[in-house]
């Protein structure tokens, strides 16, 4: 079983409780994998984010990444935690030489570089602020959300292309959903310059 918290690309969560009941319904033989790619702004977001691996839970497997806070996605390279038995069955199916030399050492740099990790997980909770509170100035629709996006609803798929074709104009990109979400955009948490640009356009073309 496979659970995303956050969700992406909603941005919504899975509390402690939801969390921690869903687990406990499933028989002990069951791997359970709980993907925190998000979990770094997520606990900045939410003091009371859970965290899987506090759980308890033998049949669990935490995965995490370097590819959102730490900055280095080119690299490819996360992490998994779990019982030691989930992970020797893992040993015996992983690729020989993977990860790489390289991203692992990026991926020990990326650990050791503690305020480039502060400075982006501030970044994001400052800048979600600015995010949603221009977007209810304006009147945009939104999820509520726990990562580094916001996913904004729309009256209609038609205004979804408008909206998206008149930003792209003007410099900038964000991401039209589909599979049922065909009404949503996904946008991207910026820097604090590139946030303001991005206010300033949408107030233009909604």
């Amino acid at each position: 079983i496979y659970l995303a918290n956050v969700n992406n690309p909603t941005g919504t969560k899975i509390s402690e409780k939801d969390l921690r009941r869903f687990i406990s319904s499933i028989p002990d033989h069951i791997l359970v994998i709980v993907d925190e790619a998000y979990f770094e702004f997520s606990q900045a977001l939410d003091a009371d984010f859970p965290n899987s691996m506090d759980l308890g839970f033998e049949n669990v497997l935490t995965l995490r990444t370097f590819s959102k806070a730490y900055g280095i996605a080119g690299v490819r390279i996360g992490y998994g935690v779990g019982h030691p038995k989930i992970i020797e069955a893992m040993n015996k199916v992983r690729l020989t030489f993977e990860p790489g030399t390289l991203s692992q050492a990026a991926g020990i740099g990326a650990l050791q570089d503690e305020d480039f990790l502060e400075q982006t997980i501030a970044n994001n909770t400052e800048q979600m602020k600015v995010l949603t509170e221009a977007f209810d100035e304006h009147g945009i629709k939104y999820v509520p959300s726990y990562g580094n996006f916001v996913m904004t609803v729309w009256n209609s798929e038609g205004e979804v292309k408008n909206v998206f074709e008149k930003l792209m104009k003007r410099g900038v990109l964000v991401r039209p959903l589909a599979g049922g979400l065909d009404h949503c955009i996904r946008i991207s948490v910026g820097r604090p310059e590139e946030n303001k640009w991005l206010i300033e356009n949408l107030a233009l073309v909604k």
